[in-house]
């Protein structure tokens, strides 16, 4: 039990740092060492990527309600430091409280309004804090405090962030997905969703010729893929390996939700797909094989949302899209098998000359 390590302590709020590799920066692909935890310039960096999560909102509250430790902020010694602290869970409070401190002793706080008085006493109150201090060894326990805390919707963490920590506690402890939603108060089968999302984003930033396209911001739209039956048969989601197999579908959906800087008229910033709802759109298009608005939205002709609206429209016999697959199909029979059957495939190519001829001559 992680309780067993945590103990009540009072710190002055100079002797309290921000965690820079809070869970919350992991998209910024970039760890800090120990020996940097305390330097002015991470601390000042930290502090402003976190300014990003609403911070101004706790600020205010702090200003006008004072400290209300509803939840103890819970550090961490600074490794080869007697009196230095991390923050594991509590980082946008301590932000804000520094926030608020950093402020008054610039002049910056109106205190006209709230009265000199109560903002000087309010800034004592918040220099020193009870906090709780952790002790035990675990490596991942700022991810599995702040997890606990706001996977279920305290603070809700990107859905990327969510399936990272989710992925970590699969790969890494070891759990299974029921083990994983109990502990996050999430269905197995929400586990699963997460999870298999991630690895559809994970083979693309692992794909030798992909990789540099790759962004987190992606894991929705993997994520979709996945729920998405029609795509995800399409694209041969294999469950045992946890990876799609069909690398030229793969490829394609891979470039769709990736920029094309030649390509801006359609789509956000040249992307033909850029929302959770367009991998639906594609499903719709697998599902009813149109091939050819396929090709269409493949060479910029037309959107997304144009091929989608169109599938729905034409709903009578498409024969121009059995032609193009037909023409794919032949197109990519391997060489390896022309080799090896060379007179089956040569006999059956030859059938399909004739109809077509004899189509032609009518």
């Amino acid at each position: 039990m992680y309780s067993d390590y945590l103990k009540e302590k009072e710190l002055p709020i100079d002797k309290i740092f921000l965690d820079p590799n809070n869970p919350r920066f992991f998209e910024e692909d970039k760890r800090v060492p120990f020996s940097k935890y305390t330097s002015d310039k991470v601390q000042k960096d930290s502090l402003r990527l976190i300014q990003r999560y609403n911070i101004e909102e706790l600020v205010n509250s702090i200003l006008i309600n004072g400290f209300l430790p509803m939840d103890r902020v819970v550090v961490k010694k600074v490794e080869g430091q007697d009196d230095q602290y991390y923050v594991l869970e509590g980082n946008r409070r301590i932000s804000a409280i520094k926030t608020c401190i950093e402020r008054y002793e610039s002049g910056d706080i109106d205190d006209a309004e709230l009265g000199e008085d109560y903002v000087e006493k309010l800034i004592e109150s918040i220099k020193s804090l009870k906090v709780l201090e952790y002790s035990g060894t675990d490596e991942d326990i700022s991810w599995m405090l702040q997890g606990i805390r706001h996977i279920s919707g305290i603070k809700d963490w990107s859905p990327t962030q969510r399936a990272k920590l989710i992925l970590d506690q699969i790969e890494i402890k070891n759990k299974s997905f029921t083990e994983v939603g109990k502990q996050f108060g999430l269905s197995a089968k929400a586990v699963g969703s997460l999870y298999r999302g991630y690895k559809g984003l994970q083979q693309m930033e692992n794909h030798p010729e992909l990789r540099y396209k790759a962004k987190n911001e992606y894991f929705s739209l993997f994520e979709q893929a996945y729920k998405n039956k029609d795509v995800r048969v399409w694209m041969q989601w294999n469950d045992d390996e946890y990876r799609y197999e069909n690398e030229d579908n793969f490829r394609q959906f891979c470039e769709w939700i990736s920029p094309d800087e030649e390509n801006t008229e359609l789509g956000s910033t040249g992307r033909r797909i850029h929302d959770p709802k367009h991998v639906r759109y594609i499903g719709n298009l697998v599902n009813r094989k149109r091939d050819d608005l396929i090709a269409e939205v493949d060479n910029f002709d037309i959107s997304i949302e144009q091929a989608w609206g169109r599938a729905e429209q034409t709903k009578e016999y498409d024969w121009k899209t059995e032609v193009l697959r037909a023409e794919k199909a032949i197109t990519n029979i391997p060489y390896a098998t022309i080799r090896k059957s060379r007179d089956d495939v040569f006999s059956s190519l030859k059938q399909l000359r004739e109809v077509i001829n004899s189509m032609l001559e009518e």
